[in-house]
């Protein structure tokens, strides 16, 4: 249950962020890439989307996946994808991220 409450309260803490982002919007933001591997990244991203919801699959295929990248915005876009793939998936669905 805490680790279900810890999800939640960062997904808020994420979604938080979101919002201010787009009050923010008409700045283009800077974007500060820093080594990292990409994988270790969506993974993370994935971690915080598998309490309750669709079931939540990650592969991570060959690796590492070194590379510069803006941590904050590249974890932005896969939030997105995440997102989209939740609504659109039911309670009892699976859905399977790899990076390749």
């Amino acid at each position: 249950a805490d680790d279900a409450a810890a999800a939640v309260f960062d997904r808020v803490d994420e979604l938080q962020q979101i919002v201010s982002d787009f009050s923010a919007y008409s700045k283009i933001p800077a974007i500060e890439p820093k080594r990292g591997d990409l994988a270790d990244l969506v993974a993370a991203v994935v971690d915080g989307y598998r309490a309750g919801g669709p079931t939540m699959g990650f592969e991570r295929r060959d690796g590492p996946w070194l590379a510069d990248f803006d941590e904050k915005l590249i974890g932005r876009a896969v939030r997105n994808l995440l997102e989209n793939a939740v609504r659109a998936t039911s309670e009892s669905g699976t859905i399977s991220v790899a990076v390749e």
